[in-house]
């Protein structure tokens, strides 16, 4: 069985994420998948860059983490609706420009607190 709240980030392996959506494991308060990069309807930052709006919406997301238990946000899995409950993982699905958000979300570490703004 897949635990990523108690596997040190370097023990994560694809197969933690294939379990997810094998099992359809459900989003909750703990866990959080998106898609894609959150985007703002009709803007398109140059190509292979994240822009400010994914940034604020990626910062938001990990503040509410820290604001309660900790938590952990997956891009690139697909969600499909439960009718028992909350959206379990659906399929793994490829980020493009996955570099950048690598370069740039390190950025964040260090400039979040609880309470933080995200500004």
């Amino acid at each position: 069985m897949s635990n990523l709240f108690t596997k040190a980030l370097d023990e994560i392996s694809e197969d933690d994420f294939h379990y997810l959506v094998e099992n359809e494991v459900p989003e909750s308060d703990r866990l959080e998948y998106k898609r894609e990069v959150p985007a703002k309807s009709g803007t398109n930052p140059r190509p292979g860059a994240i822009g400010n709006y994914a940034k604020r919406a990626i910062c938001e997301s990990l503040v509410s983490f820290g604001n309660a238990v900790g938590g952990v946000y997956l891009l690139g899995i697909d969600e499909k609706t439960s009718d028992s409950g909350p959206p379990v993982a659906a399929k793994l699905v490829g980020i493009p420009h996955y570099q950048q958000i690598i370069v740039e979300l390190p950025r964040f570490r260090g400039r979040l607190s609880i309470g933080d703004s995200c500004g």
